[in-house]
C-alpha cells in the first residue's frame, strides 16, 4: 500500500454500472504517475455467478496495442458490506475470478509503473470485466501516486 501523505489523483476506469460492463472501461494514464492502485468493486446480487478481472495495458488512451498486464499479487475484501474480511490472492497471472458467492467484493491490484511494457511504449491501464452475471454492478478505479511533475492534476488528465 501507498503513504497516505503522498499527491493521489483518482481515475475512474469503470463508472458505475448495472450488467453488462461491456464498452465502459477507461483508461488511465501512467506517463506521469510511478504507480497505481486499482480497486474494483463487484457487487454479485444473487447470481452467484463469475466474472474474470484482468488488468490491460496500451500504448495510447484509445487502446492501441492493447494487451494483458501480468500481476502476481491482489488484496480481496469479502462482503465488504458485512464482515469487511481482507484476504491476500497470490500465484495470479493477469487475471482474477470474481463473484463466485453473492454479496459485496472488492479487489485492489498494486500496479508500479516499470509493471508495464515500457520499452514497448506502453503507458495506460484499465480494468476489463467480463461476465455472466445478470445481476452485478460494477466499478473501478485507479489511484494514481507518485506524480512525476508539479502542475495541479488539470494539467494532466488521468483517464479518457
Amino acid at each position: 500500500m501507498q503513504a497516505m501523505n503522498q499527491n493521489v489523483v483518482k481515475a475512474e476506469i469503470i463508472a458505475p454500472i448495472a450488467l453488462d460492463p461491456v464498452g465502459t472501461e477507461k483508461y488511465a494514464s501512467m506517463v506521469n504517475f510511478a504507480s497505481a492502485n486499482v480497486v474494483v468493486q463487484v457487487n454479485c446480487g444473487t447470481s452467484n455467478a463469475q466474472s474474470i478481472l484482468t488488468l490491460k495495458q496500451a500504448t495510447t488512451i484509445g487502446g492501441t496495442g492493447e494487451k494483458a498486464l501480468s500481476f502476481t499479487r491482489a488484496v480481496k475484501t469479502v462482503d465488504a458490506a458485512a464482515s469487511n474480511v481482507t484476504v491476500e490472492l497470490t500465484g495470479l497471472s493477469s487475471s482474477i475470478r470474481t463473484g463466485v458467492a453473492t454479496g459485496s467484493q472488492i479487489y485492489q491490484i498494486n500496479v508500479q509503473g516499470t509493471d508495464l511494457d515500457v520499452d514497448g511504449g506502453f503507458k495506460f491501464i484499465r480494468a476489463d470485466l467480463s461476465t455472466s452475471m445478470t445481476d452485478a454492478a460494477f466499478v473501478a478505479y485507479a489511484d494514481l501516486y507518485d506524480a512525476r511533475y508539479t502542475g495541479g492534476p488539470a494539467k494532466f488528465p488521468a483517464s479518457s
